[in-house]
């Protein structure tokens, strides 16, 4: 089970309970990359912009499904760990990479690593060296959370009141200290995925017409950060961050 596999069992409640937050340096924070090879030009690009402003900084890279070839061209970045991600470790549909459950499960791993941590997409270039981690700003996608969250989610997790009328925030890059409060974020998350109903319902669709919205118009990982942040985090200006600086 993944909850063992790979130390997710810092997420249960006894350790979240006695979590508390520490203070960090810029270069502590750890940045935790994923591609597949559809988009490891993408990859390429981003890996080298967060080493050119970035030089101290240790990057996780998971592997998503590389070749060989662009596996090793990775692997010969300075400071960068690869990972490949185990599949086995997680349900089957975890597999399907377009359900994004597996930045759920990342997350959760790198939240177990137990330091600061910045999930970037193979999209986001940043731009400029202070976007981090002194001036953090919060970017919104301009269309509203009830539009695009598949009601289905919401059998799983709580449905704040205001989160219908707020924008949905962006989830391209996420960051994150451990605390109690972003584990307990987490652990909500790592439940969604593990529980496909939840990231991915049968009525969930990416594309959907207009007259259609609030009939499974869904953004997966995106739905699913928006509805825990606003139900969990009591202060998200100040602990958790869906888009921050944004992609160039």
């Amino acid at each position: 089970m993944a909850i063992r596999r790979r130390g997710l069992w810092s997420l249960t409640q006894r350790h979240i309970d006695g979590a508390r937050a520490e203070n960090f340096w810029a270069d502590d924070v750890v940045f935790a990359m994923y591609a597949s090879s559809d988009h490891f030009r993408e990859a390429r690009r981003s890996v080298r912009d967060l080493r050119q402003k970035f030089p101290n900084n240790r990057i996780i890279f998971y592997n998503m499904g590389l070749t060989k070839q662009e596996e090793d061209e990775v692997s010969r970045v300075c400071n960068l760990t690869i990972r490949r991600f185990d599949f086995s470790s997680y349900p089957s549909y975890a597999s399907d990479l377009y359900n994004y459950a597996f930045k759920m499960f990342i997350m959760a791993e790198m939240m177990a690593d137990g330091r600061p941590f910045w999930m970037v997409d193979t999209s986001v270039t940043f731009k400029t060296v202070e976007c981090a981690p002194d001036y953090l700003m919060q970017g919104s996608t301009g269309f509203m959370n009830i539009d695009f969250t598949d009601p289905a989610m919401f059998k799983y997790l709580p449905n704040p009141p205001k989160l219908a009328a707020q924008k949905q925030n962006g989830a391209a890059h996420v960051f994150m200290r451990p605390s109690r409060t972003t584990k307990l974020a987490a652990k909500w998350l790592l439940l969604c995925a593990l529980t496909k109903d939840c990231i991915a319902s049968p009525t969930a669709t990416r594309y959907c017409k207009r007259e259609n919205r609030q009939r499974g118009c869904h953004r997966y990982d995106q739905s699913a950060q928006n509805a825990v942040r606003y139900a969990v985090l009591r202060d998200p200006a100040l602990i958790f961050y869906p888009s921050i600086c944004g992609p160039k």
